[in-house]
């Protein structure tokens, strides 16, 4: 029953971020915007398979929600750096090679999620365990795991420093927004932190 409970609130969540792509979309052509719509769908797919995956019992069913999920997942470090990078205008740092050096670890990850058995280095060891009626993946972390965690804190650093910023030197109604975005960004490191 667990199971099914949350994987009903994560496609809950889905069709609220679908919601919040469409709007993107439709309005791509406002800096950012873009990044953020694309952003919105790697989050969908992401929840989208971490529903189906905790619908699973077996370990190749999950494992392969975890492959569909990464589709997303891989990607949110190169989405959060190119999101702040757009909207905040600023182009010096994350300049074109550390984007393309972004995606490419993102790129790595995902290849190493998929051929994970063939080296153990995305997750040492895979298994399932019940946990108060609720089937999850065992997963323990590997070498690459880090690198994607370490790309991630780097990225949404970077827009916590970037978003900052600009919070000094905008006015208005656009200063109102950039505190929107700090809040928004700050609020996934407080959660890697916990993590």
């Amino acid at each position: 029953m667990n199971n099914v409970l949350l994987s009903s609130l994560l496609i809950l969540s889905s069709i609220l971020l679908g919601n919040l792509f469409l709007y993107g979309i439709r309005r791509r052509k406002i800096p950012g915007v873009f990044a953020f719509s694309l952003l919105m769908l790697a989050m969908i797919i992401h929840s989208t398979g971490y529903a189906l995956e905790l619908l699973g019992s077996s370990l190749d069913y999950m494992y392969f929600w975890i492959k569909i999920e990464y589709l997303g997942a891989a990607f949110y470090p190169f989405l959060i750096m190119l999101f702040a990078r757009e909207y905040a205008d600023e182009k010096k740092f994350a300049n074109k090679f550390l984007l393309t050096s972004m995606a490419t670890i993102n790129v790595v990850t995902l290849v190493l999620v998929y051929t994970n058995s063939y080296h153990w280095l995305y997750y040492s060891s895979v298994g399932v365990e019940s946990v108060q009626e609720l089937n999850i993946l065992a997963l323990n972390k590997g070498i690459w795991y880090f690198v994607q965690v370490t790309s991630i804190y780097f990225s949404v650093l970077y827009s916590i420093i970037i978003f900052s910023l600009k919070l000094k030197s905008a006015k208005g109604d656009y200063r109102k927004k950039v505190a929107f975005m700090l809040v928004g960004v700050s609020i996934p490191m407080a959660t890697l932190l916990i993590y």
